[in-house]
């Protein structure tokens, strides 16, 4: 009796081995897997942070200045449209490779992403700030 609980815990061993070994790397690939989404939403929030202090520093400088110049003292739709692409080119030169790489797995498109939360931004700003931002719009047709 004896011998045959050795010899079933020694055929039993090997199967039990292997399972524990399965559970362990089905495990660490979920691990994997969270943390590198975990890594995508860190490297979208420091995106997101950018593409706000981008719109707050040119709607104090760049806007308030083309406003300043015009008569009715509102951007045209070019204006507008230019102003755009600067801002997103200016999010893109802030943004190490690496956050825009990993922003754009969690969003497929970043530029698109990007563009969304500059208009979200500028809609937010002119409630919070109209005397600052007022008439501003920067749904004009991109130049893309």
């Amino acid at each position: 009796m004896e011998s045959m609980t050795q010899e079933l815990m020694a055929q039993l061993a090997p199967i039990v081995a292997g399972l524990i070994a399965t559970l362990i790397s089905v495990g660490l690939v979920r691990l994997n897997a969270w943390l590198k989404a975990k890594g995508n939403l860190e490297s979208l929030a420091v995106a997101t942070d950018v593409v706000a202090a981008t719109v707050s520093e040119l709607s104090a400088t760049v806007v308030k200045d083309i406003k300043a110049a015009a008569e009715d003292g509102k951007l045209t739709p070019q204006e507008a449209a230019e102003i755009k692409m600067s801002a997103v080119a200016r999010v893109k030169q802030q943004l190490p490779k690496g956050v825009i790489k990993a922003s754009t797995v969690m969003v497929g498109n970043f530029d698109a992403y990007v563009r969304g939360k500059i208009e979200q931004e500028v809609a937010a700003a002119k409630v919070g700030q109209p005397e600052l931002i007022q008439g501003v719009s920067l749904t004009a047709p991109d130049a893309e």
